[in-house]
């Protein structure tokens, strides 16, 4: 069998978190992420954006809080359109290799945060079978 190399550079972690994107124009978008790495995220909308359109990035922090002092900021680098949505995959501009390296650390424990929620403790994992 042969297997393909992955192409992502950060590993991608499954958050359904609400947002809004303004673009160059200031026009605002409402959007829901459907999952997010330390180098971009995917998004669904029910507004069409321009390709390669840059984009200003606020998500709900009652939901995420990722750990940058400066606007999230991306481009749109895929574009899938729907009967009644259009997903897009957004990619981090602006960030230096070190809030890249952060917002991933955070993905990650937030990430062990949540499924340590789901299995308090591993003995009783032990203790079900």
């Amino acid at each position: 069998m042969i297997r393909m190399k992955e192409r992502r550079q950060y590993k991608r972690y499954s958050i359904q978190v609400n947002g809004k994107a303004s673009d160059d124009s200031h026009q605002n978008y409402q959007f829901i992420m459907n999952n997010i790495s330390a180098g971009g995220m995917s998004i669904t909308t029910e507004k069409e954006l321009k390709d390669e359109s840059p984009l200003t990035i606020q998500l709900d922090k009652a939901q995420l809080r990722l750990p940058r002092t400066k606007p999230l900021k991306g481009i749109i680098v895929r574009k899938k359109e729907e009967s009644d949505a259009y997903h897009y995959g957004i990619r981090f501009t602006g960030l230096t290799k070190t809030e890249t390296q952060e917002i991933g650390s955070y993905l990650r424990d937030e990430h062990f945060a949540s499924l340590a929620h789901i299995v308090k403790n591993p003995d009783d994992l032990e203790n079900t079978k």
